[in-house]
């Protein structure tokens, strides 16, 4: 402490001694006073040792009076984490004793184990000399307030993080948290209401359920998404009902439903297009394969069909011009196989003709070979059969050429 400071502190101390002199007052008188206030005060060396403490600090410390708290040590009687470290009020007037004064916030554990949150300010008592001599120690309890405080972070946390389960019971707290209390009790029963609301309104759309809307009597952003959850239920049902009806008709072979996108939004839109463009497809797909079949149908088998189609319909294409290639080589060989029929019978026609001849002229020879001799007979007979042998094996040739033709007719079928 400076000589400034010395003489300042001497001079106030003239002048408080010379005011209690002129009215009359004691030091026993003060120090009756401070007994008595309402504050917890206590008086500690700078060993530690307590030599004052009013009932009110006895009280604090759960001692049955103040007498019972001299002689203790503060650290056995408010036992903190500041204990016998830098913080402790003992030490900085040890090491700073031009410290005038210093408050901390301190959570002490009483004898008894009771935990108690205290506000403490400190300032030290100086001899004539100006030494630090002991401090002297004003406790404010804010427990109370601290417990209150920690009740209710702990709510905050818990309505934070989904648990909706717990309620504050509003007369333990403290007065200035009774109302703030109540307000988050009612909090957690709208929170818990509203979003039991949202999850039942969920969960029927996830189960597939678009008829009926949801109808919550609440206020403010609930009443908003209420109205949002109707529109979204609005819009699927919408939807789905016109996507189930394309496809309906889409089994029954009608393609002339269309799903009417512009009443729908987003996603819902999109799968719209994506519907109506499947059912054009099949329009277009179908109606190809029909024109296609009724092109093989009426034996038209000069062309190919030619789609730019994807998918399964490509494949289609090329099973169907594989099929008009097939039925063009049965249609060629069918009719190599007709003229080949229609020129075997005029061929037989005339080999008829030719064979007629022959024969006729067996039979004349026949008729006469007893004018003609039998050498005769026999020479003309030998000549007619060679040239019916002859005609015979152009037409077995012929015959055997047909079978062929014929057969492989067959095997294209």
């Amino acid at each position: 402490m400076s000589n400034t400071e010395r003489i300042r502190l001497k001079e106030k101390k003239l002048d408080f001694k010379n005011v209690l002199k002129k009215e009359g007052i004691h030091l026993s008188q003060i120090i009756t006073g401070i007994e008595n206030i309402s504050i917890p005060i206590y008086i500690v060396t700078l060993n530690g040792r307590i030599i004052f403490a009013n009932e009110v600090c006895a009280k604090l410390a759960n001692f049955e009076n103040a007498k019972n708290l001299i002689g203790k040590r503060c650290y056995e009687v408010f036992r903190s984490e500041h204990c016998y470290s830098e913080k402790c009020p003992l030490n900085i007037y040890k090491k700073h004793p031009e410290t005038n004064r210093s408050n901390i916030n301190v959570k002490v554990t009483l004898p008894t184990g009771k935990v108690r949150y205290l506000k403490a300010n400190h300032a030290p008592i100086v001899n004539n000399a100006g030494e630090v001599i002991a401090i002297i120690e004003l406790f404010e309890d804010f427990t109370e307030v601290k417990e209150s405080s920690l009740k209710i972070m702990d709510m905050l946390i818990s309505l934070a993080e989904g648990d909706l389960s717990k309620t504050l019971v509003a007369s333990e707290l403290h007065k200035d948290f009774v109302e703030i209390g109540e307000a988050l009790n009612t909090l957690s029963i709208s929170l818990d209401l509203g979003l039991r609301n949202i999850s039942d309104a969920i969960r029927q759309i996830a189960e597939g359920n678009f008829s009926t809307e949801v109808e919550w009597e609440m206020p403010g952003i609930y009443r908003e998404i209420a109205g949002n959850i109707n529109q979204a239920i609005k819009q699927l049902n919408n939807v789905i009902h016109q996507i189930q009806e394309v496809c309906t008709a889409i089994r029954d072979g009608d393609l002339t439903k269309m799903v009417d996108v512009s009443i729908l939004k987003g996603i819902f839109a999109e799968i719209g297009y994506v519907t109506n463009e499947m059912s054009i497809s099949l329009d277009l797909g179908l109606r190809n394969i029909s024109d296609a079949v009724n092109q093989i149908a009426k034996g038209d088998f000069d062309a190919e069909v030619e789609w730019e189609m994807p998918g399964i319909y490509t494949e289609i294409i090329q099973r169907i011009n594989e099929a008009i290639k097939n039925a063009c080589k049965v249609d060629r060989s069918r009719r190599e196989a007709l003229e080949q029929l229609a020129a075997n019978l005029m061929q037989f026609e005339t080999s008829a003709d030719r064979l007629r001849n022959p024969l006729a002229v067996i039979m004349n020879t026949l008729e006469l070979k007893d004018e003609l001799g039998g050498e005769k007979v026999l020479s003309t007979v030998e000549e007619m059969s060679k040239r019916l042998k002859k005609e015979l094996d152009e037409m077995r040739e012929e015959e055997i050429k047909t079978y062929r033709l014929t057969e492989e007719s067959l095997e294209k079928l």
